[in-house]
C-alpha cells in the first residue's frame, strides 16, 4: 500500500466515525453518503440533479454538516483505497 493509499484509507476510516452533522447519531459522513448515492443509481438521478438535492439538504442540515458538495466529493468519501468508481458504485479492482 503506498502513502496516498494510507492516508486515503486512514481518512475514510475517520470519516465513518464522523456524526453527518452535530449531535447525529443514526449516520456517519460515510454511511450518509452512501444511502444518498444509493438513491441516486436506484432512481437514475443525473449528476445535475444530485446536486442539486445535496445543495439543499446541505441547507437544510444544521450547521457544521459533512454532507457533500458535488457527486464528486460524495464518491471520493464512500469509495476509498481499493475501490474504484464505476457507473455510480464501487467495484473491487
Amino acid at each position: 500500500m503506498t502513502e496516498a493509499e494510507l492516508r486515503k484509507y486512514k481518512q475514510f476510516v475517520e470519516d465513518s466515525k464522523k456524526p453527518l452533522y452535530p449531535h447525529c447519531e443514526k449516520y456517519s459522513r460515510v454511511t450518509g453518503d452512501l444511502k444518498l448515492l444509493q438513491l441516486k443509481a436506484a432512481h437514475g438521478w443525473t449528476d445535475k440533479n444530485f446536486k442539486a438535492l445535496l445543495l439543499l439538504l446541505k441547507d437544510m442540515l444544521p450547521e457544521g454538516n459533512l454532507l457533500p458538495d458535488t457527486v464528486y466529493e460524495a464518491k471520493q468519501i464512500v469509495c476509498p483505497v481499493g475501490l474504484k468508481i464505476e457507473k455510480n458504485s464501487c467495484m473491487l479492482e
